[in-house]
């Protein structure tokens, strides 16, 4: 049995650029990842009005960091703000696509298209 991705720490580096929390996370979003990183991801989404999570390099999505990512969009929408995906790729993008969750989430997948997307102004509904 070769299990090599769950003795992968999963890692949340979390910078501010520019009036833009940035959020990358490393490793796989499974159970054991979400449990590693999923309470500082959410302190992190926080007051904050644009955030942007960078998945460059997240290897595995299972549905604990999906419940994650809609969890984030779901409460920085609420609280008038913008939560961006981007860097998707290879399975990670697949999925989300094949789950359509793109339709739900703000994917971009370029990391500087989601930073001058992030600088934009919130759209409210009734303008």
């Amino acid at each position: 049995m070769n299990d090599a991705g769950a003795f992968m720490k999963t890692k949340l580096e979390t910078k501010d650029a520019k009036g833009v929390r940035v959020l990358r996370l490393k490793g796989s979003l499974t159970k054991e990842g979400v449990d590693q990183v999923g309470s500082a991801v959410a302190a992190a989404t926080k007051g904050a009005s644009a955030i942007v999570v960078d998945l460059s390099d997240v290897n595995l999505l299972a549905t604990p960091g999906i419940t994650m990512l809609l969890t984030a969009q779901r409460a920085v929408s609420q609280a008038g703000g913008r939560l961006i995906v981007t860097g998707t790729k290879g399975f990670v993008d697949e999925l989300l696509r094949r789950c359509r969750l793109d339709a739900v989430l703000n994917i971009v997948p370029l990391p500087s298209d989601a930073m001058r997307q992030a600088h934009e102004p919130v759209a409210t509904s009734g303008t």
